[in-house]
């Protein structure tokens, strides 16, 4: 990328700041070029239909359609590269991706520019060979045409599910992540020394920045050309966006690039379930929610999820319910947790308020127990809950006596 001491510096003895080749532009609408790697074009574009499995990894806050603000990166020479890493979990792996998109852009062009492009991604980070390059021929996949004028188009390229040739990523190199890259192959009207002239903002198509501020400076990456040691960066290569000078060299916001990925082993409507007592199994979405479980998501793992500890009603032997307890939080106030999902007061009423022994038959051992309680004034002898032991409880047990079970 077109270093501050390059053309900046040829047209002015004091250098300008990187900003002098990032040019704000607006768009009320941004239409997109869609087609899948077999070079079928998309009539009506759009985002993969989606099944529940798929994610999105972006950095970007722009929009992919409709009307937007971008930075253009009017000193990116033909042969770089940008480019965005995510970085995912041991777990997701593998992936495969469904889709990527660009934005790309022109500012006040005076002709119809024609840019030949690659995309390009890596199992990691960048470098090397790409693991999968798709690269515009204007045969099978065309070439970006934009303007006169400022214009944009979401380079939109999707995998065609009958293509033998799906991006999936193994992660090879157990770095639990995955790039995608926008390369310029030629420019309509290239530079005879970028590393001196930056490419003609009114002759050329650039990649694009949002306008909302840098949010990841490692996630963001950057290939360029080899200007010496007043390129950006210095001699050139791979570099995040963290390790470019900030103002001179390094991009005010994020690559307006994304892309639509998901587990090789996701299935629609199946995943992790919560259920109620805080365990955690594989299961249907609908079987999950019948059971009162909390369904994690399509795909989702219990190795990565904590369900949370269960909690329901407390019942305190010598009367009284107090609810939203964990079992561990019940016995340790002397109580009998009554489940998870319970609640005061139903989850604390005793079935069998007769049955005083707790043997399962109400008989004269329960109504001896009950005269013995009484006549010691025990709370467990005060039938009606109103702290007061007297004859109403001794007629009140009477009657449930007289009721069973």
């Amino acid at each position: 990328m077109l270093a501050v001491f390059g053309a900046s510096a040829a047209a002015s003895p004091d250098p300008e700041p990187r900003g002098a080749v990032e040019i704000p532009v607006e768009m009320d609408d941004v239409p997109t070029l869609a087609f899948t790697t077999m070079g079928q074009l998309i009539s009506s574009p759009g985002p993969i239909e989606s099944t529940g499995c798929d994610r999105i990894a972006s950095y970007t806050t722009a929009n992919f359609s409709g009307s937007g603000q971008f930075l253009v990166q009017a000193g990116f020479a033909q042969g770089e590269i940008a480019a965005a890493r995510y970085q995912l979990t041991a777990a997701d792996f593998p992936i495969k991706i469904n889709q990527i998109e660009v934005i790309v852009a022109t500012s006040s062009a005076t002709v119809q520019t024609i840019t030949e492009w690659s995309i390009l991604v890596w199992d990691g980070p960048p470098g090397g060979p790409a693991t999968y390059e798709f690269s515009s021929d204007d045969l099978i996949l065309p070439h970006i045409r934009l303007g006169p004028g400022t214009a944009a188009v979401n380079l939109q390229l999707q995998v065609d599910p009958n293509d033998p040739e799906q991006i999936v990523i193994l992660d090879t190199r157990n770095t639990q992540s995955f790039t995608i890259g926008f390369r310029i192959d030629a420019h309509h009207q290239p530079s005879s020394n970028p590393c001196l002239t930056a490419p003609s903002s009114s002759q050329n198509a650039f990649p694009v920045v949002d306008t909302d501020g840098l949010s990841s400076l490692q996630g963001n990456w950057l290939f360029a050309l080899d200007c010496g040691s007043f390129g950006c960066p210095p001699n050139g290569g791979w570099t995040t966006f963290g390790n470019l000078l900030p103002v001179f060299c390094r991009p005010s916001g994020d690559w307006v690039m994304r892309a639509n990925w998901q587990r090789i082993d996701c299935q629609p409507g199946v995943g992790a379930c919560c259920y109620l007592d805080g365990s955690c199994a594989t299961d249907f979405q609908q079987d999950c929610d019948a059971v009162g479980g909390t369904y994690q998501g399509d795909g989702v793992k219990c190795s990565e999820v904590n369900c949370p500890i269960p909690r329901g009603a407390c019942c305190n032997p010598a009367g009284g319910c107090a609810d939203d307890l964990t079992e561990a939080q019940c016995v340790g106030f002397g109580g009998v947790w009554a489940g998870a999902g319970t609640f005061c007061p139903d989850a604390c009423l005793d079935p069998c308020p007769a049955d005083l022994n707790g043997d399962g038959v109400v008989d004269a051992d329960d109504f001896f127990l009950f005269l013995q309680l009484f006549a010691d004034g025990d709370p467990a002898a005060d039938i009606n809950g109103d702290g007061v032991i007297d004859a109403d409880d001794f007629f009140g047990y009477l009657g449930l006596f007289a009721d069973g079970c």
